[in-house]
C-alpha cells in the first residue's frame, strides 16, 4: 500500500506539471482570441486533452526526461543536506499525506460528476410527455444538427427553466408551468427552446461535462477552472446569437426575455434569480451575454474558417503527443526508462547519504535515486540484511551475491550491518562483503544511467553511510581489498576488525 501510494504521488507530480503546462497554453491562446468560437474550441481542445494525458503519461515507450538534459553536474548530496532519519521520515509523511489527499478529493469530484449525470437521466426517465400544443411548437423550430435528428422533448415539475441533458438520446426538459395555453407562454417556451437546440447543434452538453471532469482531476491547477468558466461562457454565447437568428434577428427583444428570465419576473418556478453578481442560475455571466447581444463590437462567427477546422485538431495532437512524452526527471515511483542518455557531467561529483530506510516493495520494484551513475565508480555502504537476503538485492544494477549459489565466505547469522564494497569499472564488477569477496551477477535494468537500490521482495532494508564516488583512473589492483576497504573505515592497515563496529564515513571528493 506505501509502495502504492509513493508511486502514486511520483506520477501526480510528474503529470501535472506536464498538464499545467498544456493547460497554461490553451489558456494563453484563448486569452488572445476575441471570437466566442474559436475561444470554444481552444478550451475545448485544452480540458479534453488535460484528461487524455492521464491515460497518456501511462505510455512509457518514448519518455524523454527533462533534467537529463540539464548541462554540467547533477550535484552531490551530503549527509547534512539530507537531514536526520526523523526529518527524512515527516517530509516522506508529509508527501504522502498531500498524496492521499489529492487523490480522495479528485475522487470525490469524478464521483459528483458520475452522480450528476445519472441524475439527469434520472430526469429523463421520470419525466412525462409534453402537450400536443408544446410539441408542434418544438417541431416549427430550426434545427440544424450535423446529424438531423433533433433532440426528443419532456416537461417535468422537477426543473424551473428548459435544460438539455445529453447523451445517446439528447432531451429537452420543459418546466411543467411553462406547458400552458397562452401567447405569453408559448413565447417563453420557444425562447427556451431555441436555446437548448442551439447547445445541442453543438453538442455542448458532452463538452460541458467533460470540462466538469478536467476541474474535477486537475482541481489544484488555475488554468483548467478558467478554461472551464470561459468555455461554458462562449457556449451561453453562441447559444444566444442561434437563438435571436431563430427569432428573426431580433437581438434586443431576445435579450430582454433573457432578462426576464434570468430573474424570474412573471415566470412561475423558476429555480433561481439572478445574483448580485449578475449571473443567471446557469452560472453564466449575464451581463457580458446581454451586451454580446446588444452592442457586439465585432461580427460573432458563426463557423470558423476552414483552415482552423482543419489546422487545429492535428497541430493540439501533435502537441498534445509531444507533451505526453515529457518527463520531469525520467524518474517516476517505478521502473519508468528514459528515453535519452543523460549529458556527461562536467566533473566527476560523489553521491552521500548518511541513513536511508527502504519499505517493503512488490518484486521488481526498484528505488531510484537522483545520482547518475559513472562508467567508472567505487560504492561503499552499510547494509542491514540477514545472509538469506543479501542475495536478492541489487544495488547499482549487481546483486549482492549469486542467487543461485550459496553465501561462500560470508557467516550466517541474524540480521545485523554489513559492509559492502562495489568497485564497476567498464562494465566488471568486484563485490566484497564485510572484507570478503563474494561473486556477484548483473542485472539487465531498462535504464541503467541511475542509481538504483532494488530490496528484498516484501522486506525492508536499511542503509548508512552510503558513498558513490566516480573513479576518473583504473583501479589499482595491487592494493589488497581489505586493506582498501579499513581504510574507507578510518582503519590502520593492520588493524582487525572485530564485532563489525560502525564504520565513520570517508571524505570522499564533492
Amino acid at each position: 500500500m506505501v509502495v502504492a501510494i509513493d508511486r502514486l504521488g511520483g506520477w501526480l507530480i510528474d503529470v501535472g506539471v506536464m498538464a499545467a503546462a498544456w493547460l497554461s497554453l490553451a489558456m494563453v491562446a484563448a486569452v488572445g482570441c476575441r471570437q466566442p468560437i474559436r475561444r470554444r474550441d481552444l478550451a475545448r481542445l485544452g480540458l479534453v486533452g488535460a484528461l487524455a494525458l492521464v491515460p497518456l503519461s501511462l505510455l512509457r515507450e518514448g519518455r524523454i526526461g527533462l533534467l537529463n538534459w540539464m548541462p554540467g553536474k547533477i550535484g552531490s548530496i551530503e549527509p547534512g543536506w539530507i537531514g536526520s532519519a526523523e526529518m527524512s521520515a515527516a517530509l516522506v509523511g508529509v508527501g504522502r499525506a498531500l498524496t492521499i489527499g489529492y487523490a480522495a478529493i479528485a475522487s470525490a469530484g469524478i464521483s459528483w460528476s458520475l452522480l450528476g449525470a445519472w441524475a439527469m437521466r434520472r430526469l429523463v426517465r421520470t419525466a412525462e410527455e409534453p402537450s400536443p400544443e408544446a410539441l408542434r411548437l418544438y417541431e416549427t423550430l430550426p434545427f440544424e444538427g450535423r446529424l438531423g435528428r433533433r433532440p426528443a422533448l419532456k416537461r417535468s415539475d422537477r426543473v424551473g427553466r428548459p435544460v438539455l441533458v445529453g447523451g445517446s438520446r439528447p432531451t429537452i426538459v420543459i418546466p411543467t408551468d411553462w406547458d400552458r395555453p397562452g401567447a405569453e407562454q408559448a413565447d417563453r417556451l420557444r425562447l427556451g427552446m431555441l436555446h437548448e437546440l442551439a447547445h445541442s447543434e453543438r453538442s455542448d452538453p458532452l463538452f460541458h461535462w467533460l470540462a466538469g471532469l478536467a476541474q474535477a482531476v486537475w482541481f489544484a491547477l488555475p488554468p483548467a477552472w478558467w478554461l472551464a468558466r470561459q468555455l461554458r461562457l462562449d457556449q451561453e454565447i453562441l447559444a444566444d446569437d442561434r437563438a435571436a437568428r431563430g427569432l428573426g434577428g431580433a437581438s434586443a427583444s431576445y435579450a430582454s426575455s433573457l432578462v426576464a428570465m434570468a430573474a424570474g419576473r412573471g415566470v412561475s418556478g423558476v429555480a433561481g434569480r439572478a445574483s448580485g453578481r449578475g449571473s443567471d442560475p446557469g452560472g453564466s455571466p449575464l451581463v457580458r451575454r446581454v451586451a454580446m447581444l446588444i452592442h457586439c463590437p465585432f461580427p460573432i462567427e458563426r463557423e470558423t474558417p476552414p483552415w482552423w477546422r482543419w489546422s487545429l485538431p492535428p497541430a493540439a495532437a501533435l502537441l498534445l503527443l509531444l507533451t505526453s512524452r515529457l518527463s520531469i526527471g525520467g524518474l517516476p515511483g517505478g521502473s519508468e526508462r528514459v528515453a535519452f542518455p543523460m549529458r556527461p557531467a562536467a566533473e566527476a561529483v560523489t553521491f552521500r547519504i548518511r541513513e536511508l530506510e527502504i519499505d517493503a516493495a512488490p518484486v521488481g520494484s526498484p528505488l531510484r535515486l537522483p545520482a547518475p551513475l559513472p562508467r567508472r565508480f567505487v560504492l561503499t555502504m552499510d547494509l542491514r540484511a540477514d545472509p538469506g537476503s543479501l542475495a536478492a538485492i541489487a544495488v547499482a544494477g549487481h546483486c549482492l551475491g549469486d542467487p543461485s549459489q550459496p553465501m561462500a565466505g560470508v557467516p550466517e547469522g541474524p540480521e545485523v550491518w554489513r559492509r559492502i564494497r562495489l568497485e564497476v569499472e567498464e562494465g566488471s564488477a568486484r563485490l566484497w562483503i564485510d572484507g570478503r569477496s563474494v561473486p556477484t551477477t548483473s542485472l539487465r535494468e531498462e535504464d541503467s544511467s541511475w542509481f538504483s537500490i532494488l530490496p528484498p521482495p516484501e522486506r525492508p532494508i536499511r542503509i548508512r553511510d552510503l558513498v558513490l564516488e566516480p573513479i576518473e583512473e583504473p583501479f589499482r589492483r595491487e592494493v589488497p581489498i581489505q586493506e582498501a576497504d579499513r581504510a574507507d573505515r578510518g582503519e590502520s592497515p593492520g588493524a582487525v576488525s572485530g564485532r563489525n563496529p560502525r564504520p565513520s564515513p570517508r571524505r570522499g571528493p564533492s
